[in-house]
């Protein structure tokens, strides 16, 4: 994993003052040339395919962010940030794809797999090696109080275990893990220390 720099927009809080106002009696000044298409516009293109999740420390986020900075200065907010602008920038721990990656299924010469494409690594696992058979064990879990475990009847001794990611049911309000809102459980890492104790 590497440390780097990376930025995070400042103003939110002039922002949310400037909302705060807007909900008096009284219209702040400047209201009226803020128009519902203009809104809709802004929500369109931040929320679109071509931000690609504004994840952090990706291309689409540093246009996201400069796209709210340049709203920033439109409204008139008050530079707060590093070096007169709207950001701070503070270190960040990130992964990094490796060059050898590799995935193979079976014994045929075309049997190996096309980093991504067929398959991408997960940011949150170690660097390794691994080899044997493959054990489906559904999404990974094991959640007692619940009754659910999916390693219940899975022999990993040795093994590979395939799971999905998520869990089950995640856009069912009446989910028994937590309505439409992810669950621990369905995180990476509670998935790993389940396997390793399945």
């Amino acid at each position: 994993m590497t440390p780097m720099r990376t930025r995070w927009l400042f103003g939110t809080a002039a922002l949310a003052a400037a909302t705060l106002g807007a909900q008096t009696q009284t219209a702040a000044p400047g209201n009226s040339s803020i128009l519902s298409a203009d809104l809709e516009a802004d929500v369109h293109f931040l929320a679109g395919d071509s931000m690609r999740g504004r994840l952090t420390n990706t291309p689409g986020n540093q246009q996201a962010a400069e796209f709210i900075a340049s709203r920033f200065a439109r409204l008139g907010l008050s530079r707060a940030g590093q070096a007169g602008t709207h950001f701070q920038t503070f270190d960040l721990t990130t992964t990094q794809l490796g060059d050898i990656n590799a995935l193979k299924i079976g014994e045929e010469p075309n049997a190996g797999l096309t980093l991504g494409s067929d398959f991408y690594p997960d940011p949150t696992s170690v660097s390794g090696t691994a080899a044997g058979e493959v054990v489906f064990a559904g999404f990974g879990i094991t959640e007692e109080p619940i009754g659910h475990d999916d390693y219940r009847s899975a022999d990993l001794e040795g093994k590979v275990a395939l799971i999905l990611n998520h869990e089950p049911e995640e856009f069912d309000p009446d989910s028994v893990f937590e309505g439409e809102v992810p669950s621990e459980a369905s995180r990476t890492v509670r998935k790993v220390l389940a396997a390793q104790h399945g």
